[in-house]
């Protein structure tokens, strides 16, 4: 699974990629992950089979339920707290039910 983390700049989401990352490693799991600024959104969002929003992020790119039919893909966004506390392991098992893993 390839898992894309949008958030306005793409760096404090980096800090929660690599939680989700270290999480999915420690579950034997071997996904992809990339996270970005909201400015390469449309450029990147082929490649992945589910988008993550920074909590922040759907204020500026538009309400989840219309990117989920526009780029036709699942699109979470990830809550205060879950990004805030870096709950990785929290989001990661979100996306997975999210998408019947």
């Amino acid at each position: 699974m390839k898992i894309l983390l949008c958030c306005c700049a793409g760096m404090s989401t980096s800090i929660l990629m690599m939680k989700m990352k270290k999480a999915a490693r420690q579950q034997g799991k071997d996904y992809e992950f990339s996270a970005i600024g909201t400015e390469r959104l449309e450029t990147m969002i082929a490649e992945f089979d589910v988008l993550l929003l920074g909590p922040q992020t759907s204020k500026i790119v538009g309400d989840p339920d219309e990117l989920q039919k526009k780029y036709e893909k699942p699109v979470y966004v990830v809550s205060y707290d879950e990004y805030g506390l870096g709950k990785g392991d929290i989001v990661l098992e979100k996306i997975e039910k999210l998408l019947g893993i």
